[in-house]
């Protein structure tokens, strides 16, 4: 019972989470639905413009 409690426990949590997870990610339905919606997903985000690097000022010796 020592062995075979924990081993069901985690298991069973394995198997609720697996099942959570594809239960509630999106289907190719719902992917092309936002799409005509005009949401973007996180692959057609346009990159972030780049930002400029700050100038330096150098003295002269």
């Amino acid at each position: 019972m020592e062995f075979v409690f924990p081993l069901a426990v985690g298991i069973g949590s394995f198997l609720f989470l697996t099942a959570a997870f594809v239960t509630l990610s999106p289907t190719t339905q719902d992917r092309a639905a936002h799409r005509e919606a005009g949401e973007l997903t996180i692959e057609e985000f346009p990159p972030a413009p780049a930002r400029p690097t700050p100038e330096r000022h150098h003295r002269a010796a």
